[in-house]
């Protein structure tokens, strides 16, 4: 059965909050280690991952976390653009699950194929990396470069204008 989850222009926010909630709303199931990210799966003596070695950056102290499941859900890589492109990745897109992943013998696939949103605000300053609704190009936004001159169709597929962007 297909189903879609929207909620206007916040969907990843709405998914984020009821996550949060639900954290908050069983915390004698979910125990909250803040300031205390991964930086290294653990395995076990069969080759799977038992846990992971997490750091405290508060009190600058290691902690293992033995685990019987363990998600990595880190988020993406899109900081790790080489052109300087402004971007509304979070500052910490920056592959730490995929690299431990692969550390632990994971096979990562499809690296090459980084989605760019291809409308993001460089000008005024104050808003550079905001992010532009795809909706703005559905009611005629336009791709123009620095001298105003349409340089793609604005109608064009998301992969094939942000191709033009790059």
């Amino acid at each position: 059965r297909r189903r879609l989850l929207s909620c206007r222009d916040y969907t990843g926010a709405e998914i984020m909050r009821t996550l949060r909630d639900e954290v908050k709303n069983n915390p004698e199931d979910i125990i909250v280690l803040e300031y205390t990210p991964a930086i290294e799966l653990i395995m076990d003596d069969k080759g799977q991952v038992a846990g992971a070695l997490l750091y405290q950056t508060e009190t600058e102290e290691y902690v293992v976390v033995r685990a019987k499941t363990t998600i990595i859900a880190t988020g993406g890589y899109g900081r790790l653009h080489i052109q300087g492109f402004a971007t509304t990745n979070h500052y910490g897109a920056t592959a730490d699950g995929l690299i431990m992943a692969y550390r632990a013998g994971a096979k990562l696939l499809y690296l090459d194929s980084v989605q760019y949103h291809p409308t993001g605000a460089i000008f005024p300053e104050q808003i550079l990396g905001f992010l532009v609704t795809e909706k703005v190009r559905g009611l005629g936004g336009q791709p123009v470069n620095k001298l105003g001159e349409l340089f793609v169709f604005p109608l064009e597929p998301r992969d094939v204008e942000a191709s033009a962007f790059i």
